[in-house]
């Protein structure tokens, strides 16, 4: 049976402990635990007042609101990699929704609220599941494939799930049917990166962020057909969002929030001047997620560095290898 030598070390996201050990002896390591980066969640109105979501503080990513508003999908960092959660915003709750060891990511509501589907590589491939958001219900494999896949939407008619993949080539967008055969197909084929696929309120329209350009912009493509593309962002701009009536887009870039006004008329597209509508200090960029009216935008705050939660600090300890030979010596070994 192993036996602890050393404990409070100060350990990385990813489960690394930060110490070294001479050759003679001596030992160096930052104090603290593997409780992982402090953040909090946390949400602004369009003009720039912040709401704290939760007094919880965790390792969080990924944030995702569910349909209806009232909860939302977590990537949280736990027992050593990523898992699902769920945070009730009425009742300030967490729920833990996956436990695999492996890392469960990226969750997206269903269209009815009732299932997350997210990706995790718990087969030993890269593949999408579902469950139940109340966890009544084992996970569900719905695809497997040999390049990363990044779950990201559901149209609204509950008919189709978006994702990209990442590849030696870039990103490509899909989308997999969740009714009939579920045979994945992608949309298009280019020799860009495409990524961050949203559905619009009426399905009628993708928006998504491509580097064609030599930067990451945001665009938009009628969906099911490839006739017409619209740039969206004029400067750099990703992870867009539409408003609840698909009358406004929503853009990142860098810490800077953006509306676009856009105009849709039969098979025809028109989008307005981007306007910044504030800047969020302190976020990670797709840790960003806006409500459907656009009154609220809630996003991962950063409080300190991963595994701070101890002084920063180094210490020393000389001779370690007397004190490692005497823990040895008294403790029992089974």
């Amino acid at each position: 049976m192993p036996t602890p030598v050393l404990e409070g070390i100060n350990m990385n996201p990813e489960g690394g402990a930060q110490y070294s050990v001479s050759l003679n002896g001596t030992l160096v390591y930052v104090p603290g635990t593997a409780e992982g980066a402090k953040r909090s969640l946390v949400w602004f109105d369009p003009q720039g007042r912040e709401t704290l979501v939760s007094e919880t503080l965790k390792e969080y990513r990924l944030l995702r609101l569910d349909p209806a508003q009232r909860r939302m999908a977590l990537d949280v960092f736990t027992d050593g990699n990523y898992d699902i959660w769920v945070q009730d915003l009425q009742r300030d709750t967490q729920t833990r929704l996956t436990f695999h060891e492996s890392a469960d990511q990226n969750p997206v509501w269903s269209s009815d609220g009732q299932y997350i589907y997210f990706n995790s590589n718990r087969t030993g491939k890269n593949g999408i599941f579902r469950k139940r958001a109340d966890g009544a219900s084992e996970e569900e494999l719905l695809l497997e494939s040999a390049d990363p896949v990044f779950p990201w939407s559901a149209s609204h008619d509950g008919e189709y799930l978006g994702y990209f993949t990442q590849n030696a080539g870039g990103y490509d967008v899909w989308v997999l049917p969740l009714n009939g055969e579920k045979e994945p197909q992608q949309l298009w084929k280019s020799d860009f990166g495409e990524a961050d696929l949203v559905f619009s309120p009426d399905d009628r329209w993708l928006a998504y962020d491509s580097d064609e350009s030599g930067r990451w912009e945001v665009y938009v493509r009628p969906f099911g057909s490839s006739a017409g593309k619209w740039q969206i962002s004029t400067d750099g701009g990703e992870y867009p969002r539409w408003s609840a009536d698909g009358k406004r887009l929503y853009y990142l870039k860098a810490e800077a929030v953006f509306e676009v006004p856009v105009t849709t008329l039969g098979d025809s597209f028109e989008a307005g001047r981007p306007v910044k509508l504030l800047e969020i200090q302190g976020s990670r960029q797709g840790d960003v997620e806006i409500s459907r009216d656009g009154q609220r935008f809630y996003y991962v705050k950063e409080q300190g560095p991963a595994g701070s939660s101890g002084p920063n600090l180094v210490r020393f300890t000389f001779n370690w290898f007397e004190e490692l030979e005497q823990i040895l010596q008294t403790t029992p070994v089974r």
